[in-house]
């Protein structure tokens, strides 16, 4: 989705509805800012959106999107008992998987009744570990809060720049959550100028005008 065009942005969303089989206008984003907000929804939103990072519905036919353009995109799907479907759409950057986006956003499903061992869980391209170059600060703030994620840097250029392994740091995260089922996309949006924005690539060339990837999810009707 281009954030420069908003009418290309619009026409993006109504080929995804209509790919995936969703009413147009049925397609629910929210205003992201990095935080560890889930929302419950079994509507659309009016405009302007409320500010969160992550979104759960029990609703056929709302298709739940994020967007991103190096975060890690993770989409959800669960059960309940009686087999319906439960579905969520996270926006995990660095900061929102610290904070237990993740976390907050399976505690909501399971509060709406999806059965824990029936929670699978797909990561989206997102920036590669070979990409993300961190500064010795931003590996500080993790280790403070858990001296073993120390494990998810790699060294850097010199001494105080680490490489950081964002989609390995949410897989571990969902598996130390108790999801099991855990899916990976292998595509690093920074290094795949072909296919992906890159809000870091963009801006080391002095483009802040970066487009984004929508990442959706629907229960069939």
């Amino acid at each position: 989705m281009n954030a420069e065009k908003p009418q290309n942005v619009a026409e993006n969303k109504h080929i995804i509805a209509r790919e995936m089989g969703a009413a147009e206008g049925h397609f629910v984003t929210v205003d992201q800012y990095h935080s560890n907000v889930c929302l419950y929804t079994n509507s659309t939103f009016k405009e302007p959106p409320p500010r969160a990072d992550a979104l759960v519905t029990d609703r056929p036919g709302l298709l739940l999107g994020v967007l991103t353009a190096d975060c890690g995109p993770v989409l959800f799907c669960g059960r309940k008992e009686n087999g319906d479907a439960v579905t969520g759409a996270v926006h995990a950057g660095w900061r929102g998987a610290l904070d237990a986006v993740l976390e907050a956003t399976l505690a909501q499903m399971k509060a709406r009744g999806a059965l824990p061992k029936s929670i699978a869980a797909v990561i989206g391209p997102c920036i590669g570990p070979d990409s993300y170059e961190v500064d010795d600060g931003f590996v500080r703030e993790f280790v403070q809060k858990e001296a073993g994620y120390k494990t998810f840097f790699a060294k850097g250029r010199d001494a105080n720049h680490f490489l950081f392994d964002l989609p390995g740091f949410i897989e571990a995260r969902l598996s130390g959550a108790g999801v099991s089922r855990i899916f990976r996309q292998w595509r690093d949006t920074f290094a795949d100028e072909e296919h992906y924005f890159s809000f870091r690539r963009e801006s080391l060339c002095g483009d802040e005008t970066c487009g984004r990837q929508a990442s959706v999810i629907v229960i069939a009707e």
